[in-house]
């Protein structure tokens, strides 16, 4: 079996991404925490080019800030939105996307 260590870019939705191709995952110490545990197989990691900000949000996420911030959400935005689901009847919508929404 081969070992690629080399990366490649891709586009999928008209989105980039980027493919990372770790080292044989057999000689790997962390091998029963990753997601291959299976034997010889290589780990492919892929990411959008968001990885950082989800890290530093969940980061924010675990403060006590960013716990106290996520608790006002019930108060600012997710009344309105169990408003016209309960309230107003619009249990489901027919179109999905800005483009549908728009015409």
């Amino acid at each position: 079996m081969a070992i690629r260590s080399d990366k490649g870019e891709y586009e999928y939705n008209s989105k980039p991404l980027y493919a990372y191709y770790g080292a044989n995952c057999g000689e790997c110490p962390f091998r029963s925490e990753c997601a291959c545990a299976g034997e010889g197989k290589i780990k492919v990691i892929t990411s959008d080019g968001y990885e950082a900000e989800r890290r530093r949000m969940a980061a924010k996420m675990q403060s006590e800030a960013g716990k106290e911030a996520y608790k006002k959400r019930k108060e600012t935005v997710e009344w309105p939105f169990g408003n016209i689901k309960q309230n107003m009847k619009f249990r489901e919508f027919l179109t999905r996307g800005i483009e549908k929404a728009e015409n």
